[in-house]
């Protein structure tokens, strides 16, 4: 989850420019932050309960985060190839 969120920083950077300490506060990083300590303590608990369902929530939660992650780091990419090639 955490590389997911920085990559979906990195294209908000890129894109906000000097809007960005607008947009990205510190209380909505805060409130990011609690919201994935909870999920992953809902996560942890479902395992007591029924490690089936634990494990697909993990599958189904890894799965996201890499499609979040090159989605977004393609998006960089392929915004920051024609800078490059025009430097």
């Amino acid at each position: 989850m955490t590389l997911a969120t920085i990559s979906v920083d990195r294209l908000l950077a890129l894109l906000l420019g000097l809007r960005y300490k607008q947009v990205v506060s510190l209380r909505r990083t805060y409130s990011i932050a609690i919201t994935f300590w909870i999920a992953s303590a809902v996560t942890s608990a479902i395992q007591f309960w029924n490690g089936l369902i634990a494990l697909w929530c993990g599958i189904i939660g890894i799965a996201l985060c890499i499609i979040i992650s090159t989605f977004y780091y393609t998006k960089i990419f392929f915004i920051l190839r024609p800078q490059q090639n025009h430097a």
